[in-house]
């Protein structure tokens, strides 16, 4: 790999994606390192900027959206109007309804704005191969911060939620880059970030990396996905019979698959039941349109220290009720299932691999909603995975204008 090839390949990379990936780093060295700017924490300025950035790009070209943003419609409404009414008197006096319904909103906006991007075969191919390469800088910044890469040594400590949670998603990328591409040396990138939150003893991150390999959406026969599942389910158990797993989840050391219930006092969830049962009791008084952005968080830090309750469905039914919750819930599926329609259309692999990773990381996107807050870490997860999937649209609107004016006839000049 010449720095010349990196350096086309990255000229290649149209803007929007440029933004986010360099945001994302920005986002990982401010995490890792806890590095303020101006009062402000990097991890947060990394998904600010991209937004604003997004919204400005969106105003100058608003007839090029190819992204079908109208599938988000009912969950747009659903968070607008409830930032209408916040009910600021009755939160907490540290919490920002606001920046959450921006934090909300962000992947989204930075999706429409990718979509603008209208990329050719070659500058499709650039991207991915520059989306592979901050693959293996997050994989670098990730060693260095856990230790591995300075003392050769495995840490005794598990951490490391927001970038084990972006791994979720590098796993359905390089999977998808697998299937489409048929090369390899994505499946051993895909090993490579899968032994990332096994060693980091993520627990809901691995069962996501495991989720993608045998649901990635892309050619697969149903055998391969047998093989795969099969292969999930041994990996599973190897993996939760580890004795650093064990440690983490019980707190004798050790147990079985029986005792994975939060009725069980000897389970540990780093207080999640207890969260949840609060939120779940409360929750019930308005379930229907549930009590209003940042309810959920004033609840949270009136009993815990914690911001979060560390699952984002539940967190969506205390604020917004079933109602939000169907909502989020069904733009979710419509937005994987047209995706899927539009990368069956599509000619060139690269559009093709971008739909289809975008449709991909919806499954541990959904997974991570369980046990954490994946929707307010725009920049870990949410702008990367929509910035993929707008870019696909817009390669595929690139691929069907060529179509149209290469079916233009012309006729022929007169002598």
């Amino acid at each position: 790999m010449s720095i010349g090839r990196v350096v086309a390949d990255w000229r290649h990379t149209p803007g929007m994606l440029k933004i986010v990936m360099l945001a994302t780093v920005l986002a990982f060295v401010g995490d890792m390192w806890t590095m303020d700017f101006l009062g402000y924490r990097l991890a947060g300025i990394a998904w600010l900027i991209p937004m604003l950035l997004a919204f400005l790009a969106i105003l100058r070209h608003p007839d090029r959206v190819s992204f079908p943003w109208w599938l988000w419609t009912p969950w747009l409404v659903i968070v607008v109007v409830n930032a209408a009414l916040i009910p600021f008197a009755s939160l907490h006096s540290e919490v920002d309804p606001l920046q959450r319904t921006a934090q909300l909103l962000c992947p989204l906006v930075v999706g429409v704005a990718a979509s603008l991007a209208r990329p050719s075969t070659a500058e499709g191919e650039g991207s991915v191969a520059t989306f592979r390469r901050l693959i293996y800088l997050l994989v670098i910044l990730i060693g260095v911060r856990s230790g591995i890469l300075l003392t050769g040594q495995l840490p005794d400590w598990s951490g490391l939620a927001p970038e084990a949670i972006t791994v979720t998603l590098l796993c359905a990328f390089a999977l998808c880059c697998y299937l489409v591409l048929r090369k390899k040396r994505y499946l051993v990138l895909w090993l490579v970030l899968f032994c990332i939150p096994v060693v980091m003893v993520t627990r809901m991150p691995i069962v996501a990396c495991l989720c993608t390999l045998p649901l990635a959406f892309g050619p697969m026969r149903i055998w391969r996905r047998v093989v795969a599942l099969m292969i999930v389910v041994g990996v599973g158990l190897a993996v939760f019979y580890m004795p650093a797993f064990q440690a983490k989840t019980f707190f004798g050391g050790s147990g079985g698959f029986g005792d994975l219930r939060l009725s069980n006092p000897d389970l540990s969830t780093a207080g999640r039941d207890y969260m949840w049962a609060e939120m779940a009791s409360t929750a019930a008084n308005d379930l229907l349109l549930g009590k209003g952005t940042g309810a959920g968080e004033t609840l949270i830090r009136g009993i815990t220290p914690s911001a979060y309750p560390h699952n984002d469905w539940l967190l969506t039914l205390y604020d917004y009720g079933l109602v939000g919750v169907a909502c989020l819930g069904v733009a979710m599926v419509l937005a994987l299932r047209n995706a899927l329609l539009k990368a069956r259309s599509a000619h060139g692999p690269p559009t093709r691999l971008l739909l289809l990773a975008g449709a991909t990381a919806f499954i541990p996107f959904a997974v991570m909603m369980l046990s954490d807050n994946i929707l307010v870490y725009a920049s870990f997860f949410g702008n990367l995975h929509f910035a993929i999937l707008g870019l696909g649209y817009g390669a595929l609107a690139r691929e069907r204008s060529d179509a149209a004016l290469s079916a233009v006839h012309f006729p022929p000049l007169k002598t």
